[in-house]
């Protein structure tokens, strides 16, 4: 810290930076709990498609491709749940910079659910992160 003050930037920081573990799995507590793996069926289905690694790079715009270690692109994007930040917001934005510590952080999540995962219980998991019960 700075100052006396909590930046509530590091704080939010580090709670988004604990959302994914080293394998980009979501650490959110009993978010994998209702999903169900793709069946072998989807898994053979999905690599029938006319796709490639290559493809999902130049029509991204990326130089990398990221997500859950252990899944095809098209699996991660249609097979299995996601947590992605989307924004993060602190102090004014829009005007000049000053040496005050922001008074809040925010920051948009997308959530990804699959079948089986039910949103209430996504949302439980994301609640408890908000109370610290994450870690």
């Amino acid at each position: 810290m700075s100052g006396p003050a909590p930046n509530p930037v590091l704080d939010l920081s580090g709670l988004l930076a604990r959302l994914h573990d080293e394998k980009d799995r979501v650490t959110l507590p009993e978010f994998y709990d209702d999903v169900v793996e793709a069946s072998e069926r989807t898994r053979a289905d999905l690599d029938a498609l006319p796709f490639s690694d290559d493809d999902w790079l130049a029509r991204s715009e990326t130089r990398s491709i990221g997500g859950e270690v252990g899944y095809t692109v098209l699996e991660r994007l249609w097979a299995r749940p996601a947590v992605e930040v989307l924004t993060v917001v602190a102090g004014d934005p829009v005007g000049p910079p000053t040496g005050a510590i922001p008074a809040v952080a925010a920051a948009d999540l997308s959530i990804r659910t699959v079948p089986d995962q039910t949103v209430a219980a996504v949302a439980g998991a994301v609640a408890a992160l908000g109370r610290g019960q994450h870690r």
